[in-house]
């Protein structure tokens, strides 16, 4: 059998199809928000451990962003800065919040 017959019976997968596929398995995951590129040669993002970092502090997955912190390049300031973020976010909630007040207070330290 020659390659241009097996060629043939391979289902064609455009770049659309897959980035739908890796689009459809993100939702999954719940990271719906992230904008994929399917180029290789001109990735988003210079740093994307400390962009998934980020994301998991806004978001208080603790143990996402925990991860992400250990895996990063700059542990200090990424402690740093987690932390500055997390008693803004506490310093900008109402009394009505007062629970995710006092976890957001609990993470920054």
């Amino acid at each position: 059998m020659s390659h241009s017959k097996l060629d043939q019976k391979k289902p064609n997968k455009t770049k659309q199809t897959v980035q739908n596929n890796i689009q459809s398995k993100y939702a999954q995951l719940g990271l719906h928000h992230f904008v994929l590129s399917t180029e290789v040669q001109s990735p988003r993002f210079k740093d994307p451990v400390r962009e998934l970092f980020l994301y998991a502090v806004l978001n208080t997955f603790e143990d996402m962003s925990h991860f992400f912190w250990e895996e990063g390049q700059e542990t200090m300031a990424a402690a740093l800065a987690a932390s500055r973020i997390y008693k803004n976010m506490a310093g900008r909630l109402s009394a009505a919040d007062a629970e995710l007040k006092i976890q957001l207070k609990g993470l920054s330290k």
